[in-house]
């Protein structure tokens, strides 16, 4: 079962919790949401936010489903390592390995990669320390 905490506008109350339930009904269609939201390298409530957010539909060739499942594991390994690492050469050198996993991936999807505010934020600190 998935949950999302919303807070909506009600006519008695201007601001009241509201907790928006939705129960996939077959086990496959957990399984597949389970592994979308592995493959996305989120938590489940950010991947569904995004979702929301984001309501653009990106389709993965089949042939590269399993290659792309891959690469954003590997590129969420390879995060946390560069957060936990303090050695400089070896933050840059996994720096710069996130950045190629990372355009690799986008590249299975035929997309440009295009840097967040925080991996920016991420890499200037990486170069800085």
């Amino acid at each position: 079962m998935t949950s999302i905490s919303r807070t909506s506008k009600d006519k008695n109350t201007k601001s009241k919790p509201r907790v928006i339930k939705a129960q996939l009904e077959h086990k496959a269609d957990q399984e597949r949401f389970d592994g979308f939201v592995q493959m996305s390298g989120l938590s489940q409530a950010e991947y569904i936010r995004r979702c929301c957010l984001e309501p653009a539909v990106t389709v993965i060739p089949d042939s590269n489903v399993l290659v792309y499942a891959e690469l954003s594991k590997l590129q969420g390994t390879l995060t946390q390592a560069v957060q936990g690492e303090s050695s400089e050469a070896v933050r840059s050198l996994l720096s710069n390995a996130l950045q190629e996993v990372k355009t690799m991936r986008l590249a299975l999807l035929g997309m440009e990669p295009q840097e967040t505010a925080s991996e920016e934020l991420l890499r200037t600190e990486a170069v800085s320390v």
